[in-house]
């Protein structure tokens, strides 16, 4: 069985819906977003009493000159917010009492304030003070308390504390359950922001059991497609994002089926098998190829682009005759327009490494310096017409470990690539250069 936290909580009493909590859910996603972004440019900014000292370098062109002085200015500005947030909080504290909702509300302000200098620990102190005065004011379960959650879950995040983030996430699923009807469209934000927490969370190893992450993800993404269908019919575009979602799904639980078969206990092997697997996914897949045939509305590309996602998925179960058939169904769509010509090239002019999932299912929590915290491994390989590889060889290596060259040697060896193709047949290509980051 899977850990309640792991799971969506059905039948709880269901209430109207409410128009405010919609709406705090069809932007709650864009402003978490925004947070994040701020978090990461304020965790970079210098300190104050160097910046000055930064923007005399006189290495530094004029154009990075005043980027510096924006830097600085905009530093200032969140010190400077921060400390009227604090001071507005004395003031209702001492005027209204420490329970006043107004209190709530100044709450709030203080932790996005602390949040967006970078001080996470005390902005988890403030926002849990501010979610525990609004259910007091306004009762435990009301649609309010959602950006408070969210907030929460960024700071959370910032400190590495994923068991709390997993809980904020568990605590916004029975709110939204408890405040909608089950086949509610304003659910559709929230379902995309957990499942995309549950691939992050499954993805970056997180909690005592990653593949019930894996497990969630998936049953979310299968949610959100039902609703759609429910409410808008079986065209509409934003389920072929709920189909390849899915398949993402359906892919790492193949996988994990096949390395884990010796440590996962009979009740999950059960669940792994009957949710994962070649023909889920290829469902999945098919799923989105319809959608996007069948809506005039669908960018002219897409139906070609899941074409070549349906080859991605043979190839990466060794049916290389279907893979090499839908390749070429692919190629020729996107061929035939002029128009397409770079995105043809992007596709089919280069080798890709297999699976080519779309990072907007995995970034969750972004990093901004990542890039600048990886090693890396240039490796020279020939990729086969299958999509093999053959003969790789260490070019150079950053930092110079021989365990990160072994890795990255062995890593490529079980790599699969979707393979060039030069007028609609696939091709061998020798001395393809590719960069393993770790």
């Amino acid at each position: 069985m899977l850990p309640a936290r792991s799971s969506i909580k059905e039948g709880l009493n269901q209430r109207p819906v409410q128009a405010a909590f919609a709406l705090l859910y069809l932007s709650v996603s864009a402003f978490a977003g925004a947070v994040i972004a701020a978090d990461n440019a304020a965790k970079k900014q210098p300190a104050l009493s160097q910046e000055k000292a930064i923007v005399r370098d006189v290495a530094a062109s004029p154009d990075e000159q005043e980027d510096l002085l924006q830097e600085s200015e905009d530093h200032s500005d969140a010190l400077r917010a921060l400390q009227r947030y604090r001071k507005r909080v004395t003031e209702l504290q001492g005027e209204f009492g420490a329970y006043h909702n107004q209190f709530s509300e100044a709450l709030l302000d203080l932790g996005l304030a602390q949040q967006e200098v970078g001080n996470h620990d005390d902005a988890v102190k403030t926002l849990k003070q501010a979610l525990h005065v609004n259910r007091i004011n306004e009762g435990l379960y009301n649609p309010s308390i959602a950006p408070i959650l969210e907030r929460l879950i960024v700071s959370h995040a910032s400190a590495g504390d994923w068991e709390a983030v997993d809980d904020r996430h568990h605590f916004l699923m029975q709110l939204s359950d408890r405040n909608l009807r089950p086949d509610d469209p304003a659910l559709l934000p929230i379902l995309t922001k957990l499942s995309r927490w549950h691939l992050y969370a499954f993805m970056q190893n997180l909690g005592a059991d990653p593949l019930a992450h894996l497990v969630t993800a998936r049953g979310l993404f299968n949610r959100a497609a039902s609703i759609i269908e429910i409410n808008f019919g079986n065209a509409d575009l934003r389920l072929a994002h709920q189909y390849r979602g899915r398949s993402i799904a359906d892919y790492y639980l193949a996988s994990y089926q096949q390395q884990e078969q010796d440590v996962l206990d009979e009740t999950t092997r059960k669940v792994v098998h009957i949710q994962s697997g070649f023909g889920e996914g290829l469902r999945a897949i098919n799923g989105s190829i319809a959608v996007y045939a069948n809506n005039a509305k669908a960018p002219p590309e897409a139906e070609a682009l899941a074409l070549t996602q349906l080859g991605d998925w043979y190839l990466m179960f060794d049916k290389n005759q279907a893979a090499e058939e839908t390749y070429k169904q692919a190629y020729a769509k996107l061929a035939a327009e002029p128009a397409f010509a770079k995105v043809l090239d992007d596709t089919f002019g280069k080798p890709v490494p297999l699976p080519d999932f779309n990072n907007a299912y995995f970034d969750y929590f972004e990093d901004a310096e990542k890039d600048e915290a990886m090693g890396y491994v240039l490796v020279n390989v020939d990729i086969t017409a299958n999509g093999a590889v053959r003969n790789p060889k260490v070019i150079e290596a950053s930092p110079a470990k021989k365990s990160m060259r072994r890795r990255a040697l062995a890593t490529l060896k079980s790599t699969l690539f979707r393979p060039r193709f030069e007028n609609g047949e696939a091709v061998k290509t020798e001395n393809l250069r590719y960069r393993y980051r770790y």
